[in-house]
This record gives C-alpha cells, structure tokens and sequence, in this order.
C-alpha cells in the first residue's frame, strides 16, 4: 500500500473494487479546484500527468473527458494507478508509462 506524502495526500485502494479513497489536506483540496476548473474549460484535450504516483489527477481528467498520459518512474505506483483507472472505468482514456 503506497505510503501518504509529507502533504498528507495519499491513495490507498479500498478493497472493494470500486474508487480509491484519498486523505487530502486543504491545499490539495484547493489545488484539486484549480485543476477542475481549468479542466473543465475544454474537455477534449490531452493532459500529460507527470510523476502521476497512483493517478488521483489522471483520473480526475479522465472522467472529464480528456485524454491522458500519465508518466511515473516507480514500477508500484504504476501498479496501482493501473488498478485505479480499472477501477475508476477510465481504461480507454488513460495511457500509462
């Protein structure tokens, strides 16, 4: 199970085969509306998600309709961002390296 950031934001999967569950502090929380709102201005682009970790930013533009590439270097978040995007039903929008 990955480990939460010295932010406090940490995605762990529940178990249940559906969603992820994610600990978030109020700067995330803000972060996360900046995002939503540029995301939602045009929701047909191709967003490259860098350090990825385990894709709460895939994710979120994926169901928003974009397409994504989300780049990380270790082989566990990937792991576990693929389990993510299947769980999340957003397989044919996020591209994985």
């Amino acid at each position: 199970m990955p480990t939460p950031s010295p932010a406090g934001v940490g995605a762990f999967p529940t178990g249940s085969g559906k969603k992820f569950a994610l600990r978030l502090d109020a700067r995330t929380i803000v972060a996360g509306a900046v995002v939503v709102a540029i995301l939602t201005s045009d929701s047909d682009g191709l967003v490259v998600d860098f350090g990825s970790h385990v894709g709460w930013y895939s994710i979120l533009a994926a169901t928003l309709g974009h397409h994504v590439l989300a780049v990380d270097a270790d082989p566990e978040h990937l792991r576990v961002l693929a389990d993510n995007v299947a769980a999340n039903d957003v397989r044919m929008k996020v591209t994985a390296v």
